[in-house]
């Protein structure tokens, strides 16, 4: 035996190891080798210490490391973000010892082995043995695809088979590095049978850990798993000892209720340690002490009186495990029993403010009253628990307590009487219930939510709570026209009912009516009672405006409002939209369903903005708290449009050329460059314009303060040449990166050399560092770009073409800052010309921006947001295999009119627009107690801050579950001592103890309108935390669809509310998934895949069309749903995870109403766990099968035809329409619509499918209407042949005012002598490029010039900008000579057209209306048009609506007494040369 010994200690002697952290216990095991029959296996400790260092310590008889036989490449750049798929199997390092026991693996993942490379340094990476064929260490995790246990207890896990010799313990250890995100499972299995199933909690292998286990003989093994970063990279096989503590001796203390432990030990080094393991008769093993070797003996103290104790003993030394001792027992003296009782079963109250009284009775077992003794009372709620405090006893047994809860909703009352060692008294206890709220509510009903745009015959949604009574036919709706700003509290005598369609008996949430189909269109009141009283009434398609573009502006220009049913046309009714400041009206110029554009026309001053869409009855503010302020009139040479431009100092120009920059030559241009920066910022205004004329620099890495604006003389002939080593071409340095105010305009960028270019092109605002990532750390604001052009190679550099030179990425634009930045009218072209870091608080606007890239998007985080007339090509059709994607927002924007192409790759990637959440989510949890002001919560698996870092926007908390599900409000504060958030204002509905609720910057107030998508991995994704979103009127083909997410995901929720997807079309599928839907994708990744909340509440699905591809079968490539047509994955972790509880509800509320779907396999599928779903109205065609439903609860299908009485309602509807103020191509498709509908409606043999297409394409037609309001005071307008002012003629450059324009060319026109008074006129022109001849010898002075000669001429003069491209007069066709002049003259307001819509392009120009258009160029440079009415004679003749203009062009010199008398009559060539002279020589100066 002493040799025995002495063999064991000499093995663990020659273990020279560090000690291991070790948390221990769990499932029995046999009390030594010859006591093996129950073969159970067991946890046996976690070491923290050794890292990925595991050679020596682990796997002394074998060593599975997944991967490390690969000796293919891993991209090892940094941030080493890239997996890659690797075979199993073949590709493993596995050795053994000689004499091991281990004979092998075999492994079932579902897949291949997902790998990444990783930094050397590393140590949580598994080391690299010498005999490995890889070429470096790297993360390669055993993870996997649905491998089923046996019993069905793990759907999605590896499966891994260890072979043993013979059926002896071995110590099997895996290893770990990353968060797994939730609970993470590991089951070992012998003979068939569960021997062990242990839970590790989700951190359990952060920062590199070892998990060793017990285990005899041959098993199998399963490990969970969520993520392809997560899982066990390395098993490890060791043998064990027999523990070098022996004869074990159990006897009973010195103290009451104790044992004393008392062993003997061999010969055990200093480092070693003793587990002391016990259980009790019916209990499982537990660890209940671990001390260093060398003592030999314990006391286990506060035993239970008359029970059993069993106690072992287990030798750790290192990273060795032995075997545990043989057992000994101890059963503790029996003691006089007790009996606790307490005076109620069942406590309640109806808040915590109330007191609860409880009283407690403690007798012998004679009955016997016991006084004196000390009771202890708890309640354990839910999610937590009160100790609520002690009371002795008085004369008559009788403990009383009387205490407030601290928390919401049923709990369980303990009272405990403790052992009395003295009176050799035996401890007892006592419970009862207590409930701490209310059960019903017993309240009218509360709003939040009613439909938007609704017509005649639609469903109507309607969320809050309190929708709910026992008896549900006490739950009525009515309505009544809207004829007052204001409704009455409850329906007047002549309201009528709604029709309820379906209603939440459960919850009380929600419920869905109906608008009458014979309803007029229009304005309605709705009231809803529950039987206790009637909710707050609310206005059904009520104009709603979210926000605006700007907080200045000075009148005359331009502000965006983005909104819902800012156009009542778009719900069939014939109003006028309008806006006001105060009580000024303002002239709108552009109106859609979405968003309003109107010319700002009010005093100075600070106003509120408010809208009405029905004549100006119904009035409605912003839902932000935006003002607009009126400010005086400043400086904006380049009409950009925004107040803040007169910031800058536009009259302190720097040439560059005069600090010796060269335009001619390859010489680096750096140091003159930055001479005139540093001139500039010396001057009195601290700043200004640093001028490039026309030609090419060559620049390296500018360093701008704050105030520098780089203006090129035009885009397309002043070009800088990037000559630096990889830093930023243009950087913000000093209080350029603090205060800002810098912008870049008119010049395009090239490289110098292909294989160099900077990290950016520009780099605005702060360096990378927390303001990334902390929206209050950030402070420059005012950057502009306009008139860009950047466009380099497609190329990728690799790593030796940029070493020791930055990295080198090429991004267009980095931004960090705090408001206001504005790209207009500018192209990026190149590899990662890309605006995929813009990181901004608040005011973006991106308009006519065109990138085309390889790899990344177009990024914007800033709140109001405006996004708009953009085009995107991404890297689909280059090289395919970077990630890229389309145009990406946060909260509050506005997404119009848009072209996304050819984004996505083989990674996961490729949406065409997005809005997401990243850093947005910072818990949830469960409320314990709540007020109108506050809520308490026990947040799940994390503990709250009392400050975040918030990316965009701002943090609310939002009701996930429960009562007020679907509200949320601004956090004011938090307290992390008691978890309790406090909000700004107050609850509409205050949340109780079901509610759950999340922490997060929202996705809120965002609209995706009237867009295009051509050939995307993926389509338009709203991902998580949405409120108040709406895609509508877009078109994808060969994309995706449109994809709605929410989950309850790691320690957060990402819950969306109110959804609207309306009047789009997806044609085909995406190249990669090869699906075509709209989707709604909820999952439960965590709280076991039990239900934990609803992630997607209300979605409204109307009037798209969805045309799939028959025998198509979609796979699982992306996170939206493998389907095509309209799809609900609802709960997805709960089917693969296998949850116990089957509640209904992770997406709760889905409208889907009126859709088209063509060519699709399934129609509609829906699969577990939604909750209330109504279809109506949609209708299919060629369709393989209608619907695929794993039955949700609370469906309601409803009128599945459309009936030719439904078409005829929309065409009376719409025949009312008027023409007079839609733009023609909105309206022309409404009246085809119309037309169309017309006909199928007089065909008896109309079917259901043209029935439904023809109100579809009704619908989608007056969704896409576009208001535009003309000035009829203006006769002006555009058509086409050859330009003849000059047919190849190239772009001219505007003539900048403060840069003298002279010229050597002869001059060449013979009918031009030096007498004529216009001969300055028309040389000046002429040699400035902005008139040419009618010939090379001729310019024709008495010859006349047509009205679209005339806008071309002022529109070179500017440079020929960018122009939104949309169709302004119905006489202007693209692609003519003066198409784009014209658009650009209309959209600066410079020319109005005709009261027909027309432009009239062809027609001669009259002096009037010459006048008119030169004034109007005038205000749009900022001049000042004043009243000189004393300028015009009684006797002219001059139309009434020009007469302002006229006078004030007499005034100036721009045209003469002699033109005046007859303002009429048309101008000659030669009048309007003289005309445009004047002004550019004597006006403009």
């Amino acid at each position: 035996m002493k040799k025995y010994v002495r063999t064991i200690l000499t093995v663990l002697l020659s273990i020279c190891i560090l000690l291991s952290c070790i948390s221990v216990g769990f499932a029995a095991a046999p009390a030594n080798e010859n006591q093996q029959a129950s073969r159970e296996a067991f946890r046996v400790g976690i070491d923290s210490e050794t890292k990925g260092h595991w050679q020596g310590k682990y796997g002394n008889d074998a060593a599975i490391l997944f991967g490390y036989d690969y000796e293919g490449e891993l991209n090892d750049q940094i941030p080493y973000t890239d997996y890659y798929a690797v075979p199993g199997g073949t590709n493993d390092y596995i050795a053994h010892s000689v004499g091991s026991d281990f004979t092998g693996i075999q492994y079932n993942i579902g897949g291949s082995l997902w790998c990444k490379a990783a930094n050397q340094d590393d140590e949580t990476i598994l080391d690299r043995p010498d005999s490995a064929k890889c070429k470096k260490k790297f993360f390669c995790g055993a993870l996997s695809g649905p491998v089923n246990t046996p019993n069905g207890r793990l759907t999605h896990n590896a499966e891994f088979q260890l072979a043993m010799e013979n059926d002896a313990y071995h110590l099997i250890t895996i290893y770990g590095s990353l968060d797994m995100r939730a609970a993470f499972y590991v089951v070992f299995e012998k003979d068939g049978k569960e021997i062990l199933v242990d839970e590790l909690p989700a951190d359990a292998f952060v920062g590199g850990k070892y998990v060793s286990y017990l285990v005899p003989g041959s098993v199998t093994m399963y490990t969970d798993k969520r993520y392809m970063d997560t899982g066990i990279t390395g098993i490890f096989v060791d043998k064990v000892s027999e523990s070098a503590a022996a004869n074990l001796l159990v006897t009973a203390g010195t103290e009451p209720r104790s044992a004393n432990l008392a062993w003997q030990e061999t010969s055990l080094d200093s480092t070693a340690q003793i587990a002391i393991d016990r259980k009790t008769a019916d209990g499982a093993w537990q660890t209940i002490q671990t001390i260093q070797a060398g003592i030999k003996e314990y006391v286990d103290s506060n035993l239970q009186a008359g029970a059993t104790y069993s106690y072992r003993l287990r030798v750790i030394s290192g990273t060795i495990y032995s075997l545990p001792c043989t057992e000994a027992s101890y059963t503790v003296p029996v003691y006089t029993l007790t009996t606790l009782a307490l005076d109620k079963q069942l406590y309640s109250v109806k808040n915590s403010a109330q007191t609860v009284q409880v009283k407690a009775t403690l007798t012998d077992a004679q009955n016997q009253k016991l006084a004196g003794e000390t009771i202890h009372l708890s309640a354990a709620f839910t999610s937590t628990t009160q100790d609520i405090g002690t009371a002795v006893t008085d004369q008559d047994g009788i403990a009383t307590f009387d205490f407030r809860p601290t928390y919401l909703g049923q709990a369980t009352l303990t009272a405990r009487f403790a052992d009395n060692d003295e009176k050799h008294l035996m401890n007892s206890s006592a419970t009862a219930e207590l409930f701490v709220g209310e059960t019903d509510w017993d309240y009218a009903p509360v709003i939040y939510k009613i439909s938007d745009a609704v017509l005649p015959g639609d469903l109507v949604n309607i969320n809050g709570y309190g929708f709910r009574n026992e008896d549900m036919t006490k739950l009525a709706v009515k309505y009544a026209p809207h004829t007052a700003d204001t409704a009455a509290a409850e329906p007047p005598a002549d309201a009528k009912d709604m029709e309820i369609v379906q209603t939440d008996a459960r919850d009380g949430f929600y419920l869905v009516t109906e608008l009458p189909a014979d309803a007029a269109a229009g304005l309605y009141d709705i009231w809803v009672t529950n039987g206790i009283g009637y909710a707050e009434p609310v206005t059904l398609n009520a104009a709603r405006p979210l926000f605006i573009s700007e907080y200045e502006a000075w009148a005359g220009q331009t502000i965006e409002i983005s909104g819902r049913n800012l156009l009542a046309g778009q719900f069939g009714a014939d109003a006028a939209t309008k806006v006001r400041l105060g009580t000024t009206e303002q002239k709108i110029l552009k109106n859609t369903p979405y968003s309003i554009t109107f010319k700002v026309q009010a005093p100075l001053g600070t106003y509120n903005v408010e809208v009405s869409n029905d004549n100006g009855v119904t009035w409605r503010g912003l839902v932000t708290d935006q003002t607009l302020t009126v400010v005086a009139k400043g400086s904006d040479p380049l009409n950009i449009g925004v107040a803040w431009m007169n910031d800058f100092a536009w009259d302190n120009v720097f040439d560059v050329t005069d600090y010796g920059a060269s335009s001619t030559d390859t010489e680096d241009d750096t140091s003159a460059v930055n001479a005139a920066i540093a001139a500039a910022r010396a001057s009195e205004k601290k700043g200004g314009i640093i001028y490039f004329p026309n030609g090419n620099y060559y620049v390296g890495d500018l360093k701008l303060p704050a105030n520098i604006v780089i203006r090129g003389e035009s885009t397309e002939k002043t070009v800088l040449y990037y000559n630096g080593k990889g830093g930023n071409m243009f950087g913000s340095d000093g209080d350029g990166q603090t205060i800002g105010h810098q912008g870049f305009a008119n010049f395009s960028i090239r490289l110098s050399d292909d294989n160099t270019r900077p990290d950016s092109f520009f780099w605005l605002g702060h360096a990378w560092g927390d303001e990334a990532y902390d929206g209050t750390a950030r402070k420059p604001s005012e950057f502009f770009l306009y008139g860009i052009d950047l466009d380099y190679t497609m190329e990728v550099l690799d790593t030796e073409q940029t070493q020791g030179q930055g990295r080198q990425w090429g991004m267009a634009i980095v931004m960090v800052a705090d408001s206001r930045f504005i790209v207009h009218d500018s192209t990026f072209t190149g590899a990662e010309a890309t605006l995929c870091h813009v990181y901004l608080n608040e005011y973006s606007s991106y308009r006519n921006v065109v990138c085309d890239y390889d790899a990344g998007y177009l990024q914007s985080t800033a709140k109001y947001n405006f996004t708009e007339d953009c085009t995107v090509i991404g890297g689909l059709q280059k090289s395919g295999s970077r990630d890229n994607h389309g145009v990406f927002a946060r909260a509050f924007s506005h997404i119009e009119n848009n072209r996304v192409e050819n984004v996505g790759s083989t990674l996961n990637d490729g949406e065409t627009y997005c809005v997401e959440a990243p850093g947005g989510n910072f818990a949830c949890g469960t409320v314990i107690n709540a007020d109108e002001k506050t809520v308490s919560i026990l947040p799940f698996n994390t503990t709250l801050k009392e400050t975040y870092a918030v990316m965009y926007d701002r943090m609310v908390v939002r009701v996930i579950a429960g009562r007020g599900l679907g509200q949320q409000k601004e956090v004011a504060s938090i307290d992390p001592a008691t978890n309790t958030i406090t909000i700004k204002g107050t609850w509409d509905v205050t949340p109780d103890h079901t509610s759950k609720v999340s922490l997060f910057a929202p996705l809120e107030y965002v609209t995706v309108y009237n867009n295009t998508a051509n050939n995307a991995t993926k389509g338009i994704y709203l991902f998580g935390n949405l409120y108040d979103v709406v895609a509508a009127n877009n078109v994808g083909t060969d994309t995706e669809g449109i994809f709605v997410w929410g989950a309850a995901y790691d320690l957060m929720d990402t819950q969306g509310s109110f959804v609207s997807v309306r009047e789009n079309k997806i044609i085909g599928v995406s190249p990669k998934s090869y699906a075509g839907n709209i989707g709604i994708h909820t999952q439960r990744q965590h709280n076991g895949a039990e239900y934990y909340s609803t992630d997607i509440y209300g979605v409204e699905i109307r009037d798209n069309q969805i045309t799939g591809i028959r025998g198509v079968t979609p796979v699982e490539a992306t996170e939206a749903p493998e389907y095509s047509g309209i799809v609900s994955l609802s709960g997805i972790r709960a089917s693969i995870q296998g949850a116990t509880v089957l509640y209904n509800g992770d997406t709760t509320n889905i409208l889907i109403e009126n859709n088209l779907l063509k060519s699709l396999d399934t129609a509609i599928t829906t699969k577990k766990y939604e909750y209330g779903i109504v279809l109506k109205g949609n209708v299919l065609a060629d369709v393989g099968q209608a619907k695929d439903m794993t039955t949700p609860e609370n469906l309601t299908e409803r009128d599945m035809n459309v009936t030719k009485a439904i078409l005829d309602g929309y065409i009376s509807a719409w025949e009312k329409a008027s023409s007079k103020n839609y733009t023609e191509e909105s309206f022309k498709a409404l009246t085809d619509a119309l037309a169309a509908a017309k006909a199928i409606s007089a065909d008896s043999n109309a079917t259901q499918t043209s029935i439904a297409l023809a109100l579809q394409e009704l619908r989608i037609a007056s969704g896409g209407l576009v208001w535009v309001i003309s000035d009829s005071t203006d006769p002006v307008n555009p058509i086409d042949p050859v330009d003849p002012i000059d047919p190849i003629d190239p772009p001219r450059p505007m003539i900048p005012s403060y840069i003298p324009a002279t010229s050597d060319s002869k001059f060449p026109f013979k009918d031009v002598s030096r007498s004529d008074a216009f001969y300055d006129a028309v040389k000046y022109l002429y040699e400035n490029d902005i008139m040419n001849g009618t010939s090379k010898t001729e310019f024709s002075p008495n010859a006349e010039l047509t009205r679209g000669m005339v806008v071309t001429i002022l529109y070179r003069m500017e440079g020929e900008p960018l122009t939104a491209g949309a169709k302004t007069f119905s006489d202007v066709k693209a692609g003519l000579y003066y198409s784009k002049a014209v658009d650009w003259a209309a959209e600066k307001n410079i020319v109005n057209g005709f009261s027909d819509g027309t432009f009239k392009p062809e027609q001669p120009v009259t002096r009037e209306q010459l006048a008119a258009i030169i004034s109007r160029y005038a205000v749009s440079k900022g001049i000042v048009v004043y009243d000189a009415a004393n300028a015009l004679a009684s006797t002219d003749v001059v139309s009434a609506w020009a007469r302002s203009n006229v006078a004030w062009a007499a005034a100036e010199g721009i045209l003469t007494k002699t033109e005046t008398t007859n303002a009429t009559k048309t101008a000659s060539r030669a009048e309007v040369a003289t005309a445009i002279y004047t002004y550019l020589t004597k006006t403009a100066k």
